[in-house]
């Protein structure tokens, strides 16, 4: 019997650009045209609010996703650094 024996996957790329995509809009940052199908998402989804002018703000929920999205990037990181003091490297 294995406990604990689940994979932990790193961050992956939809995160990544969801991470990008929030914090771009948290710092009121030009998006790429192509995040225009993630945007309309995280309007629908409550993540993101679109005021009459086009402008975009975060939600309290996106907020929380962009700091829980944060969060992953940094125990990743961390996880990275312990991998590489043991010798191995992580994928």
């Amino acid at each position: 019997m294995h406990r604990f024996s689940i994979e932990i996957d790193a961050i992956g790329t939809q995160e990544s650009d969801l991470l990008e995509c929030l914090t771009r809009i948290d710092l009121q940052q030009p998006l790429d045209p192509e995040a225009s199908p993630l945007i309309d998402r995280l309007v629908a989804s409550g993540l993101v609010d679109r005021t009459p002018d086009g402008e975009l703000a975060l939600t309290l929920a996106g907020i929380e996703r962009c700091k829980s999205l944060n969060l992953r990037v940094s125990s990743d990181s961390a996880a990275r650094g312990v991998l590489d003091a043991r010798g191995r490297r992580g994928s």
